[in-house]
């Protein structure tokens, strides 16, 4: 069979990858010259609404599948005119806009955050009234890997946010105290048979997956399979779908779902019988779905940015690294790593996945894992036992450019503070107008390499000319923010210092 892949992409290339012991082919259709998958395949490099391209696609194909959401909804209505579409575009449609989303799963007994729609500030502050603070605003669609949201912490949030993103329709939302952020995969055919992979525990930085760990007989297994099984039911959709979830002590709330393979399923292709894109291949096509069953934890580390030496994550017993072909870019999703916990105990599975962290660069994320693995949860610092001579510690505070006089009886470190003289205070108020120019260096500089990933996502066809132009205008808008803080900032602390 033929197979149409809207994108071209690592999850495109993870699909052609799983479809060669299938014997199937793949046509891709992507403006991205460098297409990484383009090498599993034929690759159409033209934008998506490109209608000979469209045509192309639609006459070789038997079914057209996609690997993502912010492909056009006309694409999708085009095509499903042409060829056999899986997922549907009615799915892509409710799946693109959060608030639709969100009444969809109320619509289905699933519980959610408190949520609202708003299209002015003044709506949003009527409806933060009702949902509290701390919230969340996003625009109601293109949003993924964190983009379009703004964290509401108090009511100082609230104007700075809706300036950055009140552009579009918007929904804000309860922020959610969640014991676990998790999801759920399955893949159901077209003759409403599913089956289930094992839940996922997800860890995210910045908007980005960095982890996902899978283990045996999680006891919310039942009722997430509950859930799933409602919305792909209801749409009597075809393929594989991800539901992201956030446990709430015994309670699972949805957060939103992807109509594609997902980046927590990417464990599935050492960890399970069949894997995720294996099995979104199978439904699509008409054939049975594969076994899902697991007897063994596993993990999955995102590679961000960089790509580490392989002999680096081959030298960590049942890893496998999967490197996409991409070049490296601050922020850009470049590989990933499977751990499976073949012949080893749960101790010694969760030693390897952090020493894959600390490999993969998530050196925060391994000390949190650490941390975890102590008795008690007593933190690394709490476990580790120092004898600190008080000679040391006076004879470097004497030596630092505090100006304390400090006394030691061998026991106790007395600091006799002086008041502040005027030329004092003088002093100190330069250090702190140092330390503002170079906090404003640091906005300026990060402006200048979220301005740099927007030209060269927009030169490599990942994103169209205006959400360009709509991306730059939104990140000297925020530059504009922080450097008005960090103003606002210096003035109060300048007052607080020579305040007398």
């Amino acid at each position: 069979m033929n197979i149409g892949i809207l994108g071209g992409g690592q999850l495109a290339r993870m699909m052609a990858q799983a479809g060669q012991s299938l014997g199937l082919s793949f046509m891709f259709l992507c403006p991205n010259k460098n297409a990484c998958a383009a090498s599993f395949g034929t690759h159409l490099c033209a934008s998506y609404d490109d209608e000979h391209a469209q045509k192309r696609l639609s006459d070789w194909a038997d079914v057209v599948t996609y690997e993502f959401e912010n492909v056009p909804l006309s694409t999708l209505e085009s095509l499903q005119q042409q060829v056999l579409l899986h997922p549907s575009s009615s799915v892509l449609a409710v799946a693109r806009d959060r608030l639709i989303e969100k009444r969809r799963f109320h619509s289905l007994g699933i519980s959610t955050a408190r949520f609202a729609p708003v299209d002015s500030l003044e709506e949003l502050t009527r409806a933060l009234k009702d949902i509290g603070l701390p919230a969340i605003l996003k625009t109601r669609t293109q949003g993924y890997d964190g983009k379009g949201q703004a964290l509401l912490r108090d009511e100082h949030d609230i104007a700075a946010a809706w300036e950055r993103l009140g552009q579009s329709p918007c929904i804000v939302e309860s922020m959610v105290n969640f014991n676990r952020e998790l999801s759920i995969i399955a893949a159901r055919d077209q003759r409403g048979a599913m089956v289930y992979y094992p839940i996922s525990e997800n860890h995210h930085r910045d908007g980005i997956l960095r982890l996902s760990v899978s283990r045996l007989n999680d006891p919310l297994q039942a009722e997430a399979n509950a859930a799933i099984k409602k919305v792909m039911d209801d749409f009597n959709y075809v393929g594989v779908m991800a539901l992201e979830l956030f446990q709430v002590n015994d309670q699972l709330f949805a957060n939103e779902f992807a109509p594609r393979v997902h980046n927590t399923g990417h464990l599935t292709i050492e960890a399970a019988e069949t894997s995720q894109f294996e099995n979104h291949l199978k439904a699509i096509c008409g054939l049975p779905l594969g076994a899902t069953t697991s007897a063994r934890p596993a993990a999955m580390v995102n590679l961000i940015s960089r790509l580490p030496e392989e002999k680096q994550i081959r030298s960590v017993p049942g890893a496998t690294p999967h490197f996409y072909g991409k070049a490296e870019r601050p922020g850009r999703k470049v590989g990933h790593i499977t751990l499976t916990g073949d012949d080893c105990t749960v101790e010694e599975f969760d030693q390897r996945l952090v020493t894959l962290l600390q490999v993969a660069g998530e050196n925060e994320l391994a000390g949190q894992k650490q941390t975890a693995m102590n008795d008690g949860n007593i933190g690394l610092a709490n476990a580790i036992q120092t004898q600190i001579n008080a000679k040391e510690i006076e004879k470097a505070i004497q030596e630092s450019s505090l100006g304390l006089n400090p006394s030691n009886d061998g026991t106790v470190i007395r600091l006799p503070i002086p008041a502040l003289t005027e030329e004092r205070r003088q002093e100190l108020v330069k250090v702190v107008r140092q330390y503002a120019e170079e906090s404003r260096v640091s906005v300026r500089n990060a402006r200048r390499d979220a301005n740099e990933l927007l030209k060269d996502a927009q030169k490599e066809g990942e994103i169209p000319e205006d959400d360009a132009k709509r991306g730059a205008e939104q990140v000297q808008s925020l530059t504009d923010e922080f450097v008005s803080k960090i103003d606002e900032t210096l003035k109060e602390k300048e007052e607080e210092i020579m305040e007398v």
